[in-house]
C-alpha cells in the first residue's frame, strides 16, 4: 500500500461494475493496514479518521465503502487493530440504526447491479 495515501484523511467510495462475463468487480476502498514494519508510522488515529471519512462519505452519497483486510493484518498490535475495527463498526452500527447506511454482503451488492 502507498503509505502517503493513509496520511490524507479523505477516502474513496466505489461503484461496482459487471463484466460482460457476468463477474462483478467491487473495488476496494481501503485496506486496514497491518501494524508491522513501516506501516506503524500510520497511527491508529490516522487510520480511524480515514475509515470514518470513507464510511461517512458512503452514507452521504449512498455509495459503497469497501474496507478489507486479511487475518494477518491483526497479527501485530492485535488490540490496537481490534480497537480500530471496533471504532469503525460502532459508526457503521449507528448510521445503520438511523437508516443512513445500508450494510450488504458482496453477494447482495452483486445481485443488485
Amino acid at each position: 500500500a502507498r503509505l502517503f495515501d493513509y496520511i490524507i484523511p479523505s477516502c474513496r467510495t466505489v461503484v461496482p461494475t459487471r463484466h460482460e462475463s457476468g463477474l462483478v468487480n467491487i473495488p476496494d476502498s481501503l485496506l486496514l493496514l497491518g501494524r508491522n514494519g513501516l506501516r506503524k508510522i500510520i497511527t491508529p488515529n490516522m487510520m480511524k479518521r480515514k475509515i470514518r471519512s470513507g464510511i461517512k462519505q458512503a452514507a452521504e452519497r449512498q455509495e459503497i465503502f469497501h474496507l478489507w483486510f486479511h487475518p494477518s493484518n491483526f497479527s501485530y498490535d492485535t488490540e490496537i487493530q481490534l480497537e480500530i475495527l471496533e471504532d469503525s463498526l460502532k459508526l457503521v452500527g449507528s448510521l445503520r440504526q438511523n437508516d443512513k447506511l445500508e450494510v450488504q454482503t458482496m453477494q447482495q451488492i452483486a445481485t443488485r447491479i
